[in-house]
């Protein structure tokens, strides 16, 4: 066997450990710039029907529960390629894009909805930690010529709100 045959043969060996070895977890689509948001978040000052927001890792993004009351209030994906997204969000239809910034530390999203027969309606917003525990949610929406903003910010839930809302932890079992 020639040396290149024999370097060829070992590289290709060294590939087939290193994917059997390495945990299918590692193999997933992950996108390791959710992993700040993955957990159960309570709103601060915020309304009884805000929640409790839990984000989980899923298909190369997260997804977002709302719990409310103890039960399922809505679910969303959230998958940061900056391609539009499909979404059907309280008898609205429309489409989302969230892509994150360069370093990774802030998500950007531009929403584009119809509901029923009123005017479009459209929006921008970014997600931004304020602390490891601290991040808010800064959103602008237009309705026909009525513009809206907001800013709701959002701070790690504790376990005993977590079962309280009849949710799972989904930070549980990655060592979190």
């Amino acid at each position: 066997m020639s040396p290149m045959n024999m370097a060829t043969r070992s590289i290709a060996a060294l590939a087939a450990l290193f994917a059997i070895a390495t945990p299918a977890s590692a193999q997933d689509a992950t996108d390791a710039r959710w992993l700040p948001f993955v957990g159960c978040w309570e709103a601060i000052g915020g309304e009884e029907e805000i929640g409790l927001l839990c984000f989980r890792l899923e298909d190369g993004g997260v997804t977002l529960t709302n719990y409310v009351d103890g039960g399922v209030a809505s679910t969303e994906t959230l998958v940061a390629d900056g391609r539009r997204q499909q979404v059907s969000v309280e008898g609205c239809e429309g489409f989302e894009t969230v892509e994150f910034s360069a370093d990774g530390r802030r998500a950007f999203t531009n929403t584009e909805f119809l509901c029923g027969t009123e005017e479009a309606r459209t929006g921008t917003g970014v997600m931004a930690f304020l602390t490891p525990n601290l991040w808010a949610d800064i959103r602008t929406l237009q309705a026909g010529d009525e513009p809206f903003a907001w800013v709701q910010e959002y701070r790690l839930a504790g376990i005993d709100r977590i079962v309280a809302e009849g949710a799972e932890d989904p930070a549980s079992g990655l060592g979190m």
